[in-house]
């Protein structure tokens, strides 16, 4: 028997080290991220803060073997398309990537990512897939609800945004894309933050205004507060009828630490329709897109008063209930029991008696769905549907819209309906976060006869 080696060699993977020395580049095109690409001796170069034909001067920061990456020292030629970043954090904050580029020219680089994404399920069916006007409203100031990291050591304390390619805070006064409510509410919420006795044990902060600009906050903590901080905390919110919730970070869905207030906070759907909604439920961020968005899929789906729908993927009622005023029955479907019983209390305070809820776990392998629907629309979270969709392409609803927050997996998905005779006959960019690299998709399939 041979005797074993002890002085083997572990293989050591040797360290790629970015090209050296400023460069000039002339930038093609744009990435899904909002970076500008090149060619540096034939290999691709991804340009942080770069736009579509421009001239500019990089540093190579990162060395791949599929590509390198590089950021902009100087703009020698600037594209037409090239604007002022209104934000003072832009540039370091990790938030946004287009504030330099022109919104149209943002709108266009997204548009054109989702139809070079869906290129292929095109020329997988007889008919092109009709493209429609992106859903765009107010490219700044339209988040309802900000969620920043807290960090507290000794005298120290921070509040605001994590640095781009880093788990490094940098210290926010007020932010481009926030609501003003809630840039006015901040100094007064970090002061307050800061003079807490445990502030260390803080670890983020949700801030979220309402329809009536009413405030709330839920603060995520590492372990229980003192009383003295909850008293601290309820002799702020009390005279400005600001709602404060304190949760722990590993029971999120838990009894709150604390409550001072308890006001329902209001989410419009429409000027005659409105949902209920605390701090810690999903709604979507930016108000005007989801209005046009529902409104959107009422028009591509024509619904009617002979329609049944079926709604996955529930939530608190978004969708559904805006559907539901407009069909014969609507079914919903949601994961989470609690979500269910606000969607089911939001139906009854809009006087709406014709949907049926069911709490269901939509990625379970032996999964049944309601056979009777002749329409179904699905907004599941991002990582798809995939096994709700294996089930769907065997069903025989005429119509099917899909809304995503993940155009990778929306493409996936897409293919498996299409296999079972489903094709793709609508879709739309919805710009739910202008100024972010985050894209939602609208799809509309139809049944082939």
């Amino acid at each position: 028997m041979a005797k074993p080696r002890n002085n083997l060699r572990i293989f050591k993977p040797k360290q790629r080290l970015a090209v050296q020395g400023n460069h000039e580049l002339t930038i093609d095109a744009i990435s899904s991220d909002g970076r500008g690409i090149a060619k540096h001796k034939g290999k691709t170069v991804f340009v942080a803060g770069a736009l579509p034909g421009e001239q500019v001067l990089v540093r190579f920061t990162t060395n791949r073997k599929s590509h390198d990456e590089a950021e902009t020292i100087k703009v020698l030629q600037a594209s037409d398309q090239r604007v002022t970043a209104p934000c003072q954090y832009y540039g370091r904050c990790g938030g946004c990537s287009f504030q330099h580029y022109h919104y149209q020219g943002q709108l266009q680089a997204k548009q054109q990512h989702l139809q070079q994404l869906f290129k292929h399920h095109e020329q997988s069916q007889e008919q092109p897939i009709a493209w429609q006007p992106a859903l765009s409203a107010d490219a700044y100031h339209y988040r309802h609800r900000v969620r920043f990291a807290i960090s507290a050591k000794g005298k120290h304390f921070m509040l605001g945004y994590r640095q781009a390619n880093s788990h490094e805070l940098i210290a926010i006064d007020s932010c481009a894309i926030a609501d003003p409510a809630i840039n006015t509410f901040l100094p007064a919420l970090k002061q307050l933050l800061s003079t807490l006795s445990k502030r260390a044990l803080l670890l983020e902060c949700a801030v979220v205004v309402d329809a009536d600009k009413q405030l709330s906050v839920l603060l995520s903590v590492k372990a229980e507060l003192p009383e003295q901080d909850y008293a601290q905390l309820q002799q702020f919110a009390q005279p400005l009828a600001v709602t404060i919730k304190v949760l722990h970070v590993e029971q999120p869905y838990a009894a709150p630490l604390f409550i001072s207030g308890s006001l329902p906070q209001r989410y419009r759907l429409s000027a005659d329709m409105n949902i209920t909604y605390q701090a810690g439920d999903f709604t979507q961020i930016n108000t005007a897109i989801n209005q046009q968005m529902i409104q959107c899929l009422k028009s591509w789906l024509q619904l009617n008063e002979q329609d049944v729908v079926a709604d996955y993927f529930c939530g608190i009622g978004n969708l559904t209930l805006p559907m539901a005023a407009a069909s014969k029955q609507l079914l919903a479907y949601e994961l989470v029991e609690t979500m269910v019983a606000k969607a089911q209390a939001n139906a009854a305070d809009n006087g709406l008696t014709n949907i049926t809820f069911v709490v269901a776990d939509l990625f379970a392998e032996q999964l049944v769905i309601a056979q009777s629907a002749n329409k179904v629309v699905l907004d599941p979270p991002r990582a798809g549907a995939k096994q709700l969709c294996t089930v769907l392409a065997q069903h025989s609803a005429s119509q099917l819209l899909y809304v995503s927050c993940n155009p990778a997996t929306l493409a996936r998905d897409a293919e498996i309906l299409q296999q079972g005779g489903y094709v793709i006959s609508k879709a739309a960019l919805i710009d739910m976060f202008p100024q972010t690299k985050h894209m939602e998709c609208m799809l509309l399939l139809e049944k082939k006869p």
